[in-house]
């Protein structure tokens, strides 16, 4: 019985090493509102200088209490290296906050911090940066 336990880790050992740690970013990342499927505001952050692949923007969050604060951690590369699009690696992030305010948003990209604030009034939500160094607004 211990051969098979020893083999079924193993097993998953090699299948959570198979896959690759994210690419480094080392490019400027564009953060701007974008809506879900069923209209909910999302952060949106763009890789804009990945040459594309349609890959995923590796993030991690922590939405703690009235804040958002979100660490690029790098580009999921699909296996092998083959680009079948040529959109550049993006991710979305739900923005829970429902009641009216300004809520801090930092952006954590290559060892500098950048902050944003969402807000939510009576005209509409809209996002606005405060300070930006490796991060930027993206233009309508």
């Amino acid at each position: 019985m211990r051969p098979l336990l020893l083999l079924s880790l193993l097993a998953l050992a090699a299948c959570d090493s198979a896959r690759p740690d994210p690419a480094p970013y080392t490019g400027i990342v564009e953060v701007s509102l974008a809506r879900d499927t069923d209209g909910r505001a999302e952060l949106l952050l763009v890789a804009v200088d990945d040459d594309g692949c349609n890959s995923p923007l590796v993030v991690e969050s922590d939405a703690s209490g009235l804040r958002l604060d979100v660490r690029v951690v790098g580009i999921e590369r699909p296996e092998g290296g083959t680009c079948l699009a040529l959109i550049p690696a993006r991710v979305t992030i739900p923005l829970r906050f429902d009641e009216q305010g300004d809520f801090p948003i930092t952006v954590t990209h290559r060892g500098a911090t950048d902050a944003y604030v969402y807000s939510i009034g009576f005209a509409g939500e809209r996002l606005d940066a405060v300070h930006t160094s490796t991060t930027r607004l993206a233009t309508p």
